[in-house]
């Protein structure tokens, strides 16, 4: 029976780590003035968008972020002060998925737009999370028996 409970554990255990994908994509880059001298040792305000093909947003939030030596700054996206949307509700199972980025470096909230760009196959690792189904749905539990439904009897009781 000790064999039993310690394996239902180690289930228990795994279904808690599928459940604890980060909701957030890291996000790095140099900001430049208009000359393209690196702006360093300043805090930035950014607003970021998540948009479809057509261009609505999906998602949108700012962040402020402070640029070391170089000018590059760092931060995560989903992890800002919401505009609009849910970052964990973005299907991205639905076609392709695009980033603008806006930044404000006098922070006055009047943002220029950098550029929008399409998101490519990391971000979709987040679709990943609520396809296939769950690990504890391929286990079955019978009695004082427990089964791998890919792989047949994993443990028999010791009691039998």
């Amino acid at each position: 029976m000790k064999h039993f409970l310690f394996i239902l554990a180690i289930i228990a255990g795994l279904q808690t780590l599928h459940a604890q994908t980060p909701q957030a994509i890291n996000y790095q880059a140099v900001a430049r003035d208009k000359s393209g001298t690196s702006i360093s040792g300043k805090t930035l305000s950014l607003r970021l968008s998540i948009e479809d093909a057509s261009g609505k947003i999906l998602y949108q939030e700012t962040q402020s972020a402070t640029t070391n030596n170089f000018g590059l700054f760092s931060l995560a996206i989903g992890k800002g002060k919401v505009v609009s949307g849910t970052f964990s509700s973005i299907d991205w199972s639905k076609g392709s998925r695009f980033l603008q980025v806006e930044i404000d470096s006098a922070n006055t909230s009047n943002y220029v737009q950098l550029g929008t760009t399409e998101m490519q196959a990391v971000p979709y690792a987040l679709y990943a999370e609520n396809s296939g189904g769950s690990i504890i749905s391929n286990w079955t539990i019978s009695g004082d028996n427990i089964f791998n439904n890919n792989k047949g009897m994993v443990m028999k009781s010791l009691n039998a």
